[in-house]
This record gives C-alpha cells, structure tokens and sequence, in this order.
C-alpha cells in the first residue's frame, strides 16, 4: 500500500504539473503523460482485478478493501485523463487538435484537477493507513 499510495501522489502530480512543478520541469513531463497515464491505467484495472479476486478481506479488513477499490477506480480515472490523447488516436483515429476544439474541454480540465488533487489525498491515506497498520 506504500508503493500505491506514493504512485497516486505522482499521478496527481503528473496530472496537473502546473499547481505543484516549475515551470523547468513542466515541459520535461509533458511528452511522456499520455504514456504515463496509459501505464497507469493498466495498473489500475489488475489493481482493481486483485482486489475483486481478494473478496475475502471484507471480512477482516473491509476499510483497507474499500480504500483499496477507490485508488484504484482513481488510478483509472486519471489514467485515461491523462492518456486521452493517445486513446482517442488509437481508437478513434482522432489528433491532439481536435480534442481541443471540443466544447467541454474546459470542463473537463477542472474534472482533471479535482480528481488529481482527490488522487494526492488518496496517496496519502494510503501512505498513512500503511504506516498505521
């Protein structure tokens, strides 16, 4: 649950660059968030597949299970904010330019914030809980 927990805090991070990195670092990250995001989807649904197959721990640890299903809906969610990109071109065959030309796209980056600085707050807990238990 370390490691969950301080991979969460790095998507948050790698979410929204501009609340928490110099503006240095920013456009080091930038090309490689699609990918990030697409990783970090992946790790999200076998995170969400062990935790399904782990069932049994609702009974003895039913806060852990549950905070567990939560990061790993988060890591999911975020995962495909951040890989959008590349989801969109390789499904849909769409660009970069015309995802930005949608209508909701504003929306949408506050969607982004919210559940990157909700994804932090989930990191944490997780880093906590681990060291409390």
């Amino acid at each position: 649950m370390l490691i969950n927990g301080i991979s969460l805090i790095i998507l948050g991070i790698i979410a929204v660059p501009t609340l928490f990195l110099p503006g240095k670092f920013i456009n080091k990250i930038l090309p490689y968030r699609s990918y990030i995001g697409i990783i970090y989807l992946i790790a999200g649904i076998i995170e969400i597949i062990f935790w399904f197959l782990n069932i049994d721990l609702i009974k003895t640890d039913l806060f852990i299970w549950i905070i567990g299903i939560i990061c790993s809906v988060a890591k999911i969610n975020l995962g495909i904010m951040l890989g959008n990109v590349l989801l969109k071109k390789a499904f849909l065959g769409r660009t970069e330019n015309t995802i930005r030309e949608n209508k909701n796209y504003v929306d949408f980056i506050l969607f982004k914030t919210t559940m990157a600085i909700i994804a932090i707050g989930l990191g944490f807990c997780q880093i906590v809980i681990c060291f409390i238990l």
